[in-house]
């Protein structure tokens, strides 16, 4: 089996703070989703949020929930636990027309 590399309490603690500064921006990239500052194409074209799930980048636009995008993403054919970064092109461009 594959064993972790171990990591100095620093270097532990470096990477947490990374972890932490990119669970932040995500949350601010969905807050301006769903305050209507930010289009869902310009989120899904952001670097840092291609390790997101779709699903949570949809529940962040008004009007959709988890039925909702469920619902969207059982149509376009998008599995439930796909990230924005391993998304195809029509299933990219399929979402960006619908949500805009």
């Amino acid at each position: 089996m594959n064993q972790l590399p171990e990591l100095t309490h620093d270097e532990r603690m470096v990477a947490l703070e990374k972890a932490k500064a990119q669970r932040e921006y995500v949350y601010s990239v969905k807050k301006a989703i769903k305050s209507g500052e930010m289009k869902f194409s310009q989120a899904v074209g952001d670097p840092k949020v291609q390790r997101t799930r779709v699903v949570r980048l949809i529940e962040s636009c008004p009007g959709y929930g988890k039925v909702k995008s469920g619902r969207l993403m059982d149509e376009i054919g998008i599995s439930r636990n796909r990230r924005v970064g391993g998304l195809g092109k029509n299933q990219m461009k399929s979402l960006v027309d619908v949500l805009g």
